[in-house]
């Protein structure tokens, strides 16, 4: 097992579409119109710790760098054609989130016209606001347990993840324009002892 840390930048905004309208908070109150709870509730989309401070969640990054190396498809050397993709998506993980300066309540909204279900192409839509993280940089560590995907390798894929595949809501992968972010750095901090039989 190896664990690389990688610094990223944002290329451009992150939207949040987290799932909140099962919580207690975000229930609609007496007589508040639709409206008006968007409005109250629409903060509530962002990922946050319990300081209230906005993170980007390490499994979007996981996600994101697995979705990459499908869509790179490259061949594992020696394997006769065998590629990555499956190598990735049973040996790569990210745990632990960025934690950004900005608190969620500093968050600007972006406002706009979506379908009512989540899901492209449905019918009804409605006016939701997502809360957008404009610029964030930090570190992630990537944990890697297969030799066969070596720091150039990882670097690729995870520089790919960032240009064409990117995180959060309305990313490149999903027909979207947010999301994107830049390898600033990419190094080896860890090679434990393999575990004892």
């Amino acid at each position: 097992m190896k664990v690389y840390r990688a610094r990223l930048k944002s290329e451009c905004g992150l939207l949040y579409n987290r799932g909140f309208e099962q919580e207690a908070e975000a229930q609609k109150r007496d007589g508040e119109s639709d409206d008006a709870r968007e409005g109250r509730c629409w903060r509530m989309r962002a990922h946050a710790n319990e300081d209230g401070f906005a993170v980007i969640q390490g499994i979007f990054f996981k996600n994101s760098i697995h979705e990459a190396a499908r869509y790179r498809s490259d061949k594992v050397p020696g394997s006769r054609g065998k590629l990555f993709t499956k190598i990735f998506e049973a040996s790569v993980t990210v745990y632990d989130p960025i934690v950004t300066a900005v608190k969620v309540e500093n968050l600007k909204g972006i406002t706009m016209y979506v379908p009512s279900d989540g899901k492209h192409g449905s019918g009804k839509r409605v006016w939701k606001t997502f809360p957008v993280l404009e610029k964030w940089e930090g570190s992630i560590d990537i944990i890697v347990m297969d030799p066969r995907i070596t720091r150039e390798v990882l670097f690729n894929t995870l520089a790919t993840a960032g240009a064409f595949i990117g995180v959060g809501g309305r990313r490149p992968a999903n027909r979207g324009d947010f999301g994107r972010f830049n390898v600033l750095e990419l190094e080896e901090v860890q090679q434990p002892e393999p575990l004892a039989a």
